[in-house]
């Protein structure tokens, strides 16, 4: 699995696009959408900006037509079929510093797993992170987080980027100034966990949120 992991993320730095333009730190989802239009939504004066929400149409059940998909920062992430009934659903995010909101939203093809991705973007005005999370479809038809990391790290007028490669049953993850390591998918945890590290580098750094999922 390394050789084939380094194979590919190599292969992919100097070929290869991101899945979709709205979030350029993810690779390897098929058939994916993308949009970073962001609506307005209730407004908190104790957590401005977190409640504007994305909203995508995407075949995330397996099955025509599409669903459509609403996630904001604060109100976490709904998917409704055509008839608008919610299928799925997974809780948002505390409000914990002056800026916090999502950026983008995507969905596709994991290698046969239904997936969406959302980007967020959390910190204060001198130092904000932004976030990859990967959402994997479950067997009782729900969604639930797989993967989240650090992509992007702004610290006054300094950018550290990373990324996150999607393998089949694993993910290369680079963190912003850190390791590269490939993560591998547990299917008993529904999750990526930790394998190993795969180039040398500062010291690796967990994900960046612990989303809980949602039975629908």
């Amino acid at each position: 699995m390394r050789a084939v992991s380094l194979i590919a993320v190599l292969a992919c730095g100097f070929a290869c696009q991101p899945s979709v333009p709205e979030l350029p730190w993810l690779y390897g989802l098929d058939a994916a959408r993308g949009t970073d239009r962001q609506e307005p939504g209730p407004s908190r004066d104790d957590c401005p900006g977190a409640d504007a929400q994305l909203e995508l149409g995407a075949d995330v059940a397996g099955a025509p037509p599409n669903e459509t998909i609403v996630a904001s920062y604060t109100g976490g992430v709904v998917v409704r079929d055509r008839e608008g009934v919610e299928i799925a659903a997974m809780p948002g995010l505390p409000c914990t510093g002056s800026v916090h909101e999502l950026v983008a939203l995507a969905a596709g093809n994991a290698y046969g797993r239904p997936t969406i991705a959302i980007a967020g973007i959390d910190g204060g005005h001198h130092l904000q992170h932004t976030w990859v999370a990967v959402l994997h479809a479950t067997p009782d038809g729900g969604f639930a987080p797989a993967f989240t990391g650090v992509v992007e790290a702004t610290a006054g007028d300094e950018v550290q980027r990373g990324w996150i490669f999607l393998l089949p049953d694993a993910l290369v993850y680079q963190r912003p100034g850190g390791r590269m390591a490939l993560w591998r998918f547990d299917e008993t945890a529904g999750a990526y966990v930790f394998d190993r590290v795969l180039d040398q580098g500062s010291e690796d750094a967990p994900a960046a949120h612990a989303m809980q999922r949602v039975h629908p």
